[in-house]
């Protein structure tokens, strides 16, 4: 446990409180939204105390039904940033992003169905505040299910670009249970060559999904290397990593930087290879 310090205007006394502080939101990060408010929940009791000491009261912290809001809201937020988190990273499959959309809908319709039976298993927030007030009837209000409802909704319409390709990320994912009778007619040669090579099924089997399509022969394979390509990564993340890397390298106060220093420098930002910086310098070294 941690004490935080609440200084009212006579000597200050200390607070058992889970944290030492309330963190800050910062627009520029989107998961602070939800972390800030966690934290604030967490931390309602010792704020009002401390507010109260310095003479301003908040009546919303006393107000059940703006407190049942507030704990629904807060649940709401960390699963939309534990979804966040598994969407975001380095080498992210659009198959495996897809995956996590679909797990997180049949979430969606788990919490729905739970919280019409006022079972609170997997929303904490709302779990600790009805276990200290009889709030049960507001956390399971017609207005928390119709936010449910539109939820599930927004996420259908906004995904439904990916259900609409979801036979091709199953093709990319797994090549060899899928139908060549089924797939593209330029394909169907190349599949029912895939699926009966052993030595094709030996490095499916025991690498990643980059390696095996990097290891498979463009003049065996071409237009199901073609197809990968085109459905590998389902962000921008590492366009927008190049980006970044760019911005804070190529600034005015560095006038002697050529198009040549950036482009190695971006090349250096992101390759997985590691120089061998001894031989390099062991190079360099007068004979």
């Amino acid at each position: 446990m941690l004490w935080g310090c609440f200084s009212a205007k006579g000597p200050g006394r200390l607070i058992q409180a889970e944290f030492g502080d309330v963190i800050y939101f910062t627009a520029v990060r989107w998961l602070s939204r939800g972390a800030t408010l966690k934290r604030f929940f967490k931390l309602r009791k010792e704020i009002a105390e401390f507010m109260q000491s310095k003479g301003q009261d908040l009546p919303q912290l006393s107000d059940t039904e703006w407190l049942c809001d507030l704990a629904f809201l807060v649940d709401l937020n960390t699963f939309l940033s534990d979804l966040n988190v598994k969407l975001q990273g380095h080498g992210k499959l659009i198959s495996t992003l897809f995956d996590s959309v679909k797990a997180f809908q049949r979430k969606l319709q788990l919490l729905q169905g739970q919280l019409r039976e006022g079972d609170l298993t997997h929303f904490s927030a709302c779990k600790v505040l009805a276990g200290e007030c009889d709030v049960l009837h507001h956390l399971c209000s017609d207005k928390n299910h119709n936010l449910m409802e539109k939820l599930q909704e927004e996420f259908h319409h906004r995904f439904s670009d990916f259900s609409d390709h979801e036979k091709s990320f199953n093709l990319f994912q797994d090549p060899f249970t899928c139908a060549p009778e089924e797939e593209p007619a330029e394909m169907q040669f190349e599949l029912i060559d895939l699926q009966e090579s052993s030595e094709a099924r030996a490095a499916y089997r025991d690498k990643n999904l980059i390696e095996f399509y990097k290891g498979l022969s463009p003049s065996t394979y071409p237009a199901l290397r073609q197809h990968v390509m085109a459905s590998l990564f389902g962000s921008t993340y590492i366009c927008e990593k190049t980006f970044s890397t760019m911005a804070i390298n190529k600034s005015k106060l560095r006038s002697r930087l050529t198009d040549a220093h950036l482009h190695a420098v971006l090349r250096i930002a992101t390759t997985e290879m590691e120089p061998d910086i001894k031989g390099i310098v062991a190079n360099r070294r007068p004979p």
